[in-house]
């Protein structure tokens, strides 16, 4: 029942009470970026979804607007490419505009998937949004990709991207509405506290 109905109404609840605080936290990064970097202060991205249908994520920008030709660029260097073969994230990563680091820490950057949310193609927990042309199971978007998931409090960016879809198919086996307050709450504490994150 929870898997069905009450994980969506779940959603909205949150999304009624948190919107007033996301959306005047969105305008104030908003204003930073485009002061630091310029326009568009957003970054939209397509994911894939639920049941494998494709929608476009929302985040504040942290990347510099030639990021693309930045990363071309660090991966002549084998020891970057094979971290970026691993986990698909890079430390330190270059690309990033001035705060940008503090932004994604704290993950400060994925406020705008509130939009997501209200819309029904996110949930709040759930497995990460994965990209079009990752190799994941099919399993996987057998559910609402997720804000945040157990792999975002089991280690973050530390995590390989493979023992990332294993978290997120450890997940799946198990949604509740318990395990969802759990790493809900474990969310919050790894935003004040981050760890793994970069």
């Amino acid at each position: 029942m929870y898997r069905r109905v009450g994980k969506r109404v779940f959603d909205l609840i949150l999304s009624i009470i948190f919107l007033p605080i996301f959306l005047i936290l969105i305008f104030i990064l908003s204003l930073y970026v485009i002061l630091v970097d310029g326009w568009p202060p957003f970054y939209i991205m397509p994911r894939i979804g639920k049941n494998g249908k494709i929608f476009n994520m929302y985040k504040i920008r942290t990347m510099r607007r030639d990021a693309e030709k930045i990363l071309n660029e660090v991966l002549k260097d084998e020891t970057f490419k094979k971290m970026w073969k691993r986990y698909k994230k890079l430390k330190p990563d270059p690309r990033l505009i001035k705060g940008g680091f503090f932004i994604r820490v704290h993950s400060l950057d994925e406020l705008p998937q509130i939009f997501n949310i209200l819309k029904g193609e996110m949930s709040f927990v759930g497995p990460r949004p994965y990209e079009i042309g990752d190799n994941v199971p099919t399993k996987i978007f057998s559910v609402r990709p997720g804000l945040t998931g157990l792999w975002q409090v089991s280690g973050r960016n530390e995590l390989s991207f493979q023992e990332r879809i294993n978290l997120d198919l450890k997940y799946i086996e198990n949604i509740n509405f318990l395990n969802d307050l759990k790493i809900l709450v474990l969310t919050i504490k790894e935003l004040i506290f981050p760890k793994g994150a970069y």
